[in-house]
């Protein structure tokens, strides 16, 4: 939506429907960091137990894998 008020207007489409499922962690794109070739990104999750761990998602494929195991009663990890 532009500033001034009006319609809002896709801008981009990335064709990838797996990464719809990763904004359940109220992070906006700008947020989140890719890896260097551009194929991965890195997101977290928060886990059953509370705590936040770091998961990357391959853009390819759309596996995920959890990077980080943080403990109960750890601190929360986000990726930079």
């Amino acid at each position: 939506m532009p500033p001034s008020g009006g319609a809002e207007r896709k801008l981009t489409e990335t064709g990838i429907p797996s990464l719809e499922r990763i904004f359940d962690v109220l992070f906006s794109m700008g947020d989140l960091p890719w890896s260097p070739d551009g194929k991965q990104l890195l997101f977290p999750r928060m886990q059953t137990t509370g705590e936040t761990a770091i998961w990357q998602i391959n853009l390819e494929t759309s596996e995920e894998t959890q990077l980080t195991h943080p403990p109960a009663g750890g601190n929360d990890l986000y990726a930079s």
